[in-house]
């Protein structure tokens, strides 16, 4: 919405995607790099995560490790939650990880696919295909209820704050549930795929690496926006909530790729 968008322009125009996701008719753009941008992003979350994680040291969660494979129909560990009344009965059916989510794992473990893929196609391919196919399989009733779409003005009430408020199907809320780790760890092990299928060894030579302005990264220790007080400079992570509200509160899905898309969500 043009509102939103100018509202993050507003604020920090450092702010606003080099590139979008999506061109105008919805397609996803496989080769302006967006589809890098993805995969950095996430590739540096989970970083920041580890780091947490060995300060805390619990022996029992050392790092964010993703699925080796897809969990399948009846797996007992990652059982699919039964979600009455959502519409995602067919997402959630084994007919579905059998004819879309199995192909599609094989697809993007395949060497002679990640040979024909640059590292951009290969993120694009996956953030609209099998990714956003398993925030919702694994998405369970919500026991607070669903956030609302907000105007601009409004922001997003702090009771979806409250970590019980994980759901999958939304972006506010889906770092929460611990089975995001697990979805987006199993998505960074197709990088280091890609990696061995083009004999990359070291470091990759990233060509999306936008992730928001460098100097505004921040902490997210003891709470999301722990060290706001900490920053001595001033409005750093004041700058990051507000931007964070904008884009959490808006309707993106029927944006034009100047954000991502939300996942689907329940309204």
């Amino acid at each position: 919405m043009p509102t939103e968008q100018q509202g993050v322009r507003d604020i920090d125009p450092a702010w606003v995607p080099p590139r979008p996701s999506l061109a105008a008719s919805r397609r996803p753009m496989r080769d302006n790099n967006s589809g890098e941008d993805f995969l950095y992003m996430h590739r540096q979350m989970i970083a920041r995560v580890n780091a947490i994680l060995a300060e805390v040291n619990d022996p029992g969660y050392q790092r964010v490790e993703g699925w080796k494979s897809v969990p399948p129909p009846g797996d007992a560990d990652y059982p699919i939650p039964d979600f009455p009344g959502s519409g995602l009965e067919a997402i959630k059916s084994a007919d579905y990880y059998e004819r879309f989510l199995a192909p599609w794992e094989r697809q993007y473990t395949d060497p002679n696919y990640l040979r024909s893929v640059t590292l951009g196609q290969l993120g694009s391919d996956i953030e609209y295909t099998i990714h956003n196919d398993l925030h919702m399989r694994w998405a369970s009733p919500s026991a607070i209820g669903y956030r609302p779409n907000t105007l601009l003005a409004q922001g997003i009430d702090e009771k979806w704050d409250n970590p019980a408020y994980n759901y999958l199907g939304d972006t506010y809320s889906s770092h929460v549930n611990p089975l995001f780790w697990k979805l987006h760890g199993w998505v960074d092990d197709r990088v280091e795929d890609w990696k061995k299928a083009h004999a990359i060894d070291g470091e990759i030579q990233w060509q999306g690496t936008w992730v928001g302005p460098a100097d505004h990264h921040v902490h997210p220790h003891d709470g999301v926006m722990a060290s706001s007080r900490e920053a001595t400079a001033g409005n750093a992570p004041d700058k990051l909530q507000r931007i964070d509200r904008i884009i959490s509160a808006s309707s993106a899905s029927d944006f034009d790729g100047f954000f991502r898309p939300s996942q689907q969500r329940l309204r």
